[in-house]
Parts: structure tokens; sequence; C-alpha cells
């Protein structure tokens, strides 16, 4: 049986009380500091309560400053699980554009709703009684899905214009720079803000004419209690710091509005599942494109600028190379703490420490973790001296030559037909991933994915088959002895020789992570042996109390 129409009149007269839920969502702070959201839920509430039905707290979906070009929200998902389980009867939103921007999202969500038998309720749309109304509806969507288009591009011509009549666009000023709001007849306009102005002058003093280092420039900004513009923080760090020192608009006394435009980014930091905003990276336009705006200078003499980006580059150019020690394990060291460790880099003479990296996480704010550095030279020593011994076990070495030498003697025809049953197998899994997304995102029902993952996994199982059978008689495979304990005796004279970058191969290819604590190193490995990890340890302890432990 059909379940209702969403949008109808005749939903909301009912002889008994429904269990009722509503879901609210704005895209924008400016909405945000509005209330918006609140004359949303003020409404669903009155209309819920004039229908008769019953609203709790727990189903009650709001998504604050969320934009509706994704599908992916806390609160959408989570009022979608709570349909799927049956926790409310009937939904209502403000209109539908509050589900998603895009027509065929909104789409999706609905049908999903009336598939389970739930009722869908728009305050703002029209209500759907027939099927002619349903039609007429989708291409509602679809004219303000494309005005709403229309209306960007309005929006963005008519402010590179007024950019290019040389007025003020809206936006956040520099630091150093306070933005006066239009008035009546007065247009808005920007002047120095001597407070941020006189850190600006400190910043550049301090990095241009006394070589302090940024690292130096934070301690002293925390001292002076001098915050950064952001209230989530109370201390400054690099980024913004080589913002400031990269900006010429302090001494050019110019500003750009159509400098950068946003855009999705190709490698996130950020890996969390939800964003606010689709398009959260930022990309510099050609200069060409960019409008300037006059604005007062806020530091007269160019030649510290010229000393500063001279020192910028220098530092971009060589500071990474020089690197005061070779540290064996960079990149590999963690902390008993949970976070990594890393070499000195302003060490001197033989004393090389790894450290807790909290110091650089927290600075300039005192380290939470008490674990002193450990000496990096006995370590590294000492690693792989019990690393090399490990390598040169005899029962792990002869495995491993056994399997290299039956892996290099396969004939090419068996190669390929490993080769191509991988791809068919790789690209079935590929398939299956496809499925997976689309029932994700709602754009295929919970059965029909399970048919398609049957039917991949009836079409992986026999490809599977004879990829285990042809692996089996690779192992089967003979292999002479002579030859095994002749690339044993290389490896083993390999090892005694082995110069300092071909370690770090070797540990890239065995070792996922070494941990130091006060008086242990524990090291895990990835090689293929019986057990699924490798821990060694190493039981380096403190002999004397009065020395740092090594």
């Amino acid at each position: 049986m059909k379940p209702p129409s969403h949008n109808s009149t005749e939903d909301t007269v009912q002889q008994q009380p429904r269990i009722a839920a509503l879901y609210a969502r704005v895209s924008t702070e400016r909405q945000e500091d509005e209330q918006t959201i609140q004359v949303q839920i003020a409404e669903l509430k009155e209309r819920i309560a004039a229908d008769g039905n019953v609203l709790s707290d727990k189903n009650i979906f709001t998504d604050d400053g969320w934009s509706g070009a994704m599908l992916q929200r806390p609160a959408l998902d989570n009022m979608r699980a709570a349909a799927a389980n049956g926790s409310f009867e009937v939904l209502y939103v403000f209109d539908r554009g509050r589900l998603a921007r895009k027509y065929h999202y909104q789409a999706i969500v609905i049908e999903q709703l009336e598939d389970r038998g739930i009722v869908f309720i728009s305050l703002k749309d029209k209500s759907v009684v027939t099927d002619d109304d349903r039609v007429w509806q989708g291409f509602q969507g679809l004219f303000a899905e494309w005005e709403r288009a229309k209306i960007a591009e309005r929006f963005r011509i008519g402010r590179i214009q007024r950019a290019k009549a040389g007025r003020l666009i809206n936006g956040q000023s520099l630091y150093g720079y306070t933005r006066i709001k239009r008035g009546e007849k007065q247009p808005a306009y920007i002047i120095i803000n001597e407070e941020e102005a006189r850190v600006v002058r400190m910043i550049f003093e301090w990095y241009g004419s006394e070589k302090c280092s940024l690292r130096e420039i934070i301690q002293r900004l925390y001292r002076l209690g001098i915050p950064p513009r952001k209230e989530k923080s109370d201390r400054w760090t690099k980024g913004p710091l080589i913002r400031i020192l990269k900006c010429e608009s302090y001494f050019t006394g110019e500003i750009y509005y159509n400098k950068s435009e946003a855009v999705v980014p190709k490698n996130p930091i950020s890996k969390e599942k939800y964003k606010r905003v689709k398009k959260s990276s930022r990309k510099e336009r050609p200069r060409e494109e960019w409008l300037p705006y006059s604005v007062p200078k806020l530091i007269e003499d160019t030649t510290i600028y010229a000393k500063v980006q001279k020192r910028l580059e220098y530092n971009k150019r060589y500071a990474t190379k020089n690197k005061k020690h070779d540290y064996l394990l960079s990149g590999f060291v963690w902390c008993e703490c949970g976070h990594r460790r890393a070499g000195d880099g302003y060490s001197k003479g033989n004393n090389h420490y790894y450290r807790c990296a909290q110091r650089i996480y927290k600075h300039p704010k005192p380290s939470e973790c008490t674990s002193p550095g450990i000496n990096a030279v006995v370590v590294d020593k000492a690693f792989w001296h019990k690393f090399s011994e490990f390598l040169k076990d005899p029962k792990l070495s002869r495995e491993a030559a056994e399997n290299y030498l039956k892996e290099t003697n396969v004939d090419s025809v068996t190669k390929q037909q490993q080769l191509r049953l991988q791809q068919i197998l790789d690209n079935l899994g590929e398939e299956e991933k496809r499925y997976l997304k689309a029932y994700g995102t709602g754009t295929m029902s919970e059965q029909q994915f399970q048919e398609m993952a049957e039917d991949v996994s009836r079409r992986r199982l026999p490809h599977q088959r004879q990829l285990n059978a042809l692996r089996i008689q690779e192992r089967q495979r003979q292999v002479d002895p002579i030859s095994v304990e002749k690339l044993m005796e290389k490896v083993a004279l390999k090892l005694k020789k082995i110069d300092p970058s071909e370690k770090r191969e070797v540990i890239e290819d065995v070792i996922s992570k070494v941990c130091i604590g006060r008086n242990t190193v524990d090291v895990y490995g990835k090689v293929e042996i019986p057990s699924s990890s490798l821990c060694l340890n190493m039981g380096l302890k403190n002999e004397n109390r009065n020395r740092r432990p090594a």
C-alpha cells in the first residue's frame, strides 16, 4: 500500500495524535546571529500543536550553520536514522530547502520518509494531493534551484562592479585595520587600528631587524598577553604570523578584492565526516583579476619589508635542508603520552634527543608531558643493533629468501594470470564501494544494495579461488637450497656495510611504529611472519638515576 502523500492537507486532520518530529537548518553565521532557526522552530511547534500532534525534545533536529549543498549533516543523518527506527510518524520542516539546496537531494530524503510511511509536511510549500501536484512541485524545485544560482551570479557581478568603482566590499579587514560600517550618507571605509598596528610593527621589527625566529615571536606575544584577533585562541601560531609578514598591503596601502576564490580541497587537512562548507579551501586568482582598494599605509619604511621577504625566502629554501643530525627513526617515533616525538633541530655537539612534540603543539604554553628527551644517538645505535639481529634471524631470513626466490622464479604466464585475476578482484571491489556509497547517500534502497552486493560476491568467488590456487602452487614450488644459502649470505653481508640512507629504506619497509618510554623502546613492525605484528622490547633502562635516560 502506498504511504500517504507528503504535504497533504488531509494529513493534518487527525483523530488520534501522532508522534511528530521537526527539522530546521540555517546555513550562514548571519542567520545564526539573527536567530532565524529559533523562528523556524517556533512556527513549526505552533503548527504541530495546531495539528494536535505530539513533539518530544528527542525528535527536534537542527543543523546550525550548515550548508545545504551537502547531504551529509549530523542532525539530518540523525533524523533519517530515527525515521528508519520508527521514532516518529510525521516530519515538519519550514520549507523543502531546509532539507537540501538541490532538488534531487530533497527528493531522496522525502522518498525515504514515504517508503517508511512517514508523512512529510512543509509549511511554505504547496501541498501535494495528486500526481499532477507532485510533477508541478518538481518543476518548482528545479526552477528554484536555477534561480538561486542566477541570484548568486548576479550578486557576484554586482560586487565586481562596485569594487571596480572603488567601493569597499563586505568582508573581514586585515589585521591592523578596522572596517567602519556604511552610514546613511557615508560609504563603508577602512581605518588603522592603532592597537593591532602596533603589534604588526613589532612583528616586522622582531623578525626583520632582531632576527627573531617565529617561535620566539610567538613566545614574546604570549608573554605580553597579546592574543590573535580570533577569540577561539589565546596564542598565536606560525600561519597567521607568516601571512602578516608576507602581506605587502601594509606598505603599499592597497588591499584587493577578488584575490582568491573558494574551492573544494583536493587534499583536505581535516578528515572529519561532516563539513559545514563544501568549498572549504581557497585558490589564488591571477593577479590581473585583483581589484585594488586604497587604505592608509601601516608601515612607511619599505626596507624592512624587503629584509623580511629575503629572510622568509632564505628559510624556505635552506632551513629544511640544514639538519644538524640525521635521525634514523625520524617519523616513526612516538612518546608514551600518545604524541609523536621529534628530533631536536637546535641541539649542539653530539647531544641529540628525541623529544615529545607536545611542547610544539602547546607552545607557548607549558607541555603537559613529563617524559624527558631521549638520547637519539644511543637509541638509533641500539635500535639498529637489535633490528639487524632480528633481520639476521636464520628462520626468518630463510623463509624470506625462499619466498623471494619462489616469486622471482614464477613463469611469466602464471604471473600474468595472477595480475589479471587481481585486477578483476580490484575492479569488483571498486564496484562494491560504489554501491555502498549510493546506498549511504540514499540513492539506492537497502534491498537493491543487498541484491547488487550478492551479485558482486557471486562474481568474485571463482576469480578468488583461481588466484588462491595459483598462490598455493607458487608456495609449493621447490627452490634450490644452495640459492637460498647464497641469498642469505648476500643479505647478511649487505647488513654489515649498509649506509644510512639504505637503513631508512629498510626501516620504512618493515617498521610501522617505535614507541619510546622512560625506560624501554617498543618496536612494532609489518613483516610477513606468523604473528600479525612484531614487537621488540629493547630494555633500555636507566643505570644511573643522576643521568638523563638513554
